[in-house]
């Protein structure tokens, strides 16, 4: 570790990714990878805690040198991606994800499977597209995909311009009671996870493993499914531009994400400010 490692108050900082680490452009700025690279250096560790797959993930730990674990499909994986080694992961129940799926079908909504590491969908129309070029990967076409789901199954996400979100809590809660979580992750983004599956707990299984307490963790986020990790962190912090409930329970907010909101926080730990 750097030199100034016993000096930094915080020594883990994990932040989400769009709309809190990314630009709306989609990408890392150029300043928080220099700031990043500096915390680094004073033996700092920083690390993701995203909605993505791993490999959509990865890119953007590649760029920012992470070396540690991350959190990916929500908290549904804890893995490190330079090892392989995967220190949490779950699965939904394959019958109540067919079911979910079925259920929710009706509403004739985009649906995408996450399942052996691939997002698979059941048709190709303008919403896949568009999340296809978001995500910057191939996403695998199944015209009957709920008769190919596995036990391996990491999350069902629903997209919906609409944002019906309660409509869908509702059919969820109504066939499943609380069995299984439900979170929105987007402005258009409804989630399927296993029940107890959340950002704060994958982060907490990296804070672990690490042997950091979570008193000496920063959490960053700015919508609804990073609250569960701005709550578990020794300092939550939210984006200016998060949503009302995220601002509302975090402890500090920072600026926007295109005004390198996550670069200042990590500038005030590395200066001492925080």
């Amino acid at each position: 570790m750097g030199k100034g490692w016993k000096m930094l108050k915080y020594r883990l900082i994990a932040t989400d990714l769009d709309g809190t680490l990314l630009d709306s452009g989609g990408q890392i700025p150029d300043y928080a990878k220099e700031t990043v690279g500096e915390y680094h250096r004073l033996g700092g560790l920083f690390t993701l805690a995203t909605g993505r797959m791993d490999g959509t993930a990865g890119r953007f730990a590649k760029e920012l040198d992470v070396r540690i674990p991350i959190v990916t499909y929500n908290g549904g994986k804890v893995v490190d991606l330079n090892s392989g080694r995967v220190l949490s992961e779950a699965f939904l129940d394959c019958e109540k994800a067919i079911e979910a799926y079925k259920a929710l079908r009706v509403l004739h909504k985009d649906m995408v499977v996450y399942f052996g590491g691939l997002p698979y969908v059941s048709g190709i129309t303008d919403t896949i597209l568009k999340y296809k070029k978001r995500i910057n990967y191939e996403v695998y076409l199944i015209e009957d995909v709920h008769k190919v789901i596995v036990p391996e199954t990491k999350k069902i996400l629903v997209i919906d311009p609409k944002g019906e979100f309660d409509l869908m809590k509702s059919i969820v809660a109504k066939v499943f009671g609380d069995s299984l979580n439900c979170v929105v992750s987007d402005e258009e983004y409804f989630e399927i996870l296993p029940n107890g599956i959340s950002k704060g707990r994958g982060l907490q299984t990296i804070a672990d493993s690490l042997g950091i307490p979570m008193e000496e963790v920063i959490a960053i986020g700015d919508y609804y499914n990073d609250i569960s990790m701005i709550k578990a962190a020794g300092l939550g912090i939210a984006v200016k531009n998060a949503k009302a409930e995220v601002l509302a329970a975090a402890d500090y907010i920072t600026s926007s994400n295109n005004e390198n909101g996550v670069a200042q926080v990590v500038r005030k730990v590395i200066s001492r400010l925080l």
